[in-house]
């Protein structure tokens, strides 16, 4: 089904953004000689499963990534919600 297709892209796009935006976080820690902390679990970000083999890729989002979203918005969120 293509509309399967475009929400499962849409997914991989917005890790793809999370990851993005962590690695911008821990730039303006260390240009600004701050300590970092990270957000998001190193395992859970893209940068460290996309270059797994498709089959292991795709058991680590279905079981650690995707379990990790439906918990990350705080109670009440459109973020819960929508998850």
């Amino acid at each position: 089904n293509p509309m399967d297709s475009i929400e499962q892209f849409s997914y991989l796009l917005f890790l793809k953004r999370l990851d993005d935006a962590e690695n911008q976080r821990e730039k303006q820690a260390k240009r600004r000689n701050q300590p970092f902390e990270t957000q998001i679990n190193p395992e859970l970000r893209w940068s460290h499963w996309i270059n797994f083999k498709a089959d292991q890729a795709l058991k680590h989002l279905r079981d650690r990534v995707f379990t990790w979203l439906r918990t990350a918005g705080t109670e009440g969120s459109s973020f819960e919600r929508y998850m």
